[in-house]
């Protein structure tokens, strides 16, 4: 091998370390970018409802603040409308960390326990639910606890309406607990919901929601519960008839972020983070009563039926429910558990 040939060599494997040296530092610097470390981080967060619905307008601000006050540390890129699959399946990929955040309902597959933040008749009116959803409530801090131990970070809930019955037909004696009513409801994949309405008298279903509004339509179900005014104007004012304001449930839809992921983000985005969820969760809870105000308005003029029952008739309600329904499910979210939300809601009152 003469010296020319040996030069030649040498400048080949040199050349070869570089570009394998630049690679490694090229594929590091897109680890770290995913991974946080880097200057900046683009995080993938799922929503359930549509672009109009307040909830994504929320997302899409909280959004553009945790950008401009990360200084474009943290960018956060929305999927509304279910488009990364629904609540179940963007909830698995939140704990592998396939998707890095979600705004969507609570399973309860993984723990039963989490199912205390889905209680039916929890309060009569939006006096309480600061008091029973807000950060130093046992709901927030029993969901925070749970969830921590798969891997998931709970940053707070966007408050959204008080649910109610959304109907193809016009329902008798509502209030009356004891009366059997005709109509086949359609509840949310939740025992206790179910056990809810079978008690006041309905007949229930497990329609999937993608398929509600062709099941109202076609007489497969004749009502529904699982959403409120909002939800009924955005989509099903095409098709029911009727509207009543029964407050079944209070919509507080959790946001959640894979606990990982939030961890290898820099202790001041992280802290961004946290205080824009809580800024956005204090101020869906002061702007809820006022857009459900709004949506019963939005179905009247649609030419929907609004019945709105007094406070004396909700109370009537929530009592028969909380005592008769709710020990039924001590066992799936804790006599202890039970106990202690009575506790509070009793020293709220």
């Amino acid at each position: 091998m003469n010296r020319m040939t040996k030069v030649f060599l040498i400048f080949c494997l040199l050349s070869i370390a570089l570009f394998a040296c630049n690679s490694k530092n090229a594929n590091t610097k897109e680890e770290n970018a995913s991974s946080g470390t880097d200057e900046s981080i683009t995080l993938k967060l799922a929503g359930m409802s549509n672009e109009e619905h307040p909830s994504n307008i929320a997302l899409n601000e909280l959004a553009d603040s945790i950008e401009d006050k990360t200084e474009g540390r943290v960018k956060i890129k929305i999927y509304p409308s279910n488009q990364l699959g629904d609540w179940t399946t963007v909830y698995d990929e939140i704990m592998k960390g396939t998707i890095d955040m979600g705004l969507i309902t609570q399973p309860t597959e993984h723990n039963p326990k989490l199912e205390i933040a889905s209680f039916p008749f929890i309060a009569k009116n939006y006096d309480s639910i600061e008091e029973i959803f807000g950060e130093d409530s046992y709901i927030y801090n029993t969901l925070d606890e749970l969830n921590n131990e798969v891997d998931v970070k709970f940053l707070g809930f966007f408050a959204e309406e008080f649910g109610g019955i959304g109907s193809v037909e016009e329902i008798q004696d509502i209030t009356d607990v004891n009366s059997k009513k005709k109509l086949l409801v359609r509840t949310p994949s939740f025992d206790i919901h179910e056990e809810t309405m079978s008690s006041l008298g309905f007949q229930t279903s497990n329609v999937p929601f993608e398929d509600l509004y062709t099941s109202l339509q076609t007489g497969v179900v004749d009502a529904w519960i699982g959403g409120g005014a909002t939800y009924n104007y955005d989509s099903f004012r095409d098709v029911i008839k009727y509207y009543y304001q029964l407050n079944t449930h209070f919509i507080a839809t959790p946001l959640f972020m894979n606990k990982s992921t939030f961890e290898d983000i820099e202790e001041e985005d992280r802290n961004i983070i946290e205080e824009e969820a809580q800024e956005m969760m204090n101020k869906s809870i002061n702007q809820a009563e006022e857009n459900e105000e709004q949506d019963r308005e939005n179905l009247k003029s649609e030419g929907i039926e609004v019945d709105e029952l007094d406070e004396d008739e909700l109370e009537e309600i929530q009592n028969y429910i909380q005592e008769e329904i709710w020990p039924k499910f001590a066992n799936r979210i804790g006599e202890e558990n039970l106990n202690n939300l009575m506790d509070e809601l009793d020293s709220i009152e």
